[in-house]
């Protein structure tokens, strides 16, 4: 089964192809790597057009980059190696919310009554229950 590829790109490959058959055309190689990049790409670049589940940006992924970053430049300031590292346990589960969309004060205070209500002999799987992909309000 053929995907269905959009004119323009077969119009764009068209050209694509001309210019790479052409080599005393652009004496420049960095066209050339740029062209043959291109046309590696095409599938992909037919898929971003025509499946619904493609986008055509990432900005979900640079937020959760930028917050990484912030937090790297925040951890600086924790006081101490144990600082740093529990402060890495709270931001998890605050990204973690944040991917969920749970309010992270509402869930913070809830879990904090849960845990401290388990006996100290509970089994490890009762305290993975509270996690954000498990909470329940």
């Amino acid at each position: 089964m053929q995907k269905y590829s959009p004119p323009i790109l077969d119009r764009i490959q068209n050209k694509l192809s001309k210019i790479a058959r052409r080599r005393n055309f652009i004496p420049d190689p960095d066209i050339y790597q740029a062209v043959t990049y291109m046309q590696n790409e095409m599938a992909d670049i037919g898929n971003i057009l025509t499946a619904a589940n493609y986008q055509l940006d990432n900005n979900a992924v640079e937020r959760v980059n930028c917050s990484i970053s912030l937090m790297r430049r925040n951890s600086l300031f924790s006081g101490s190696h144990k600082g740093a590292d529990q402060a890495v346990v709270y931001y998890s589960l605050a990204c973690s919310c944040r991917c969920k969309g749970i309010n992270f004060f509402e869930y913070f205070s809830d879990i904090l009554n849960r845990v401290a209500a388990l006996r100290p002999t509970t089994p490890i799987e009762h305290y993975r229950n509270p996690l954000p992909d498990r909470w329940h309000k």
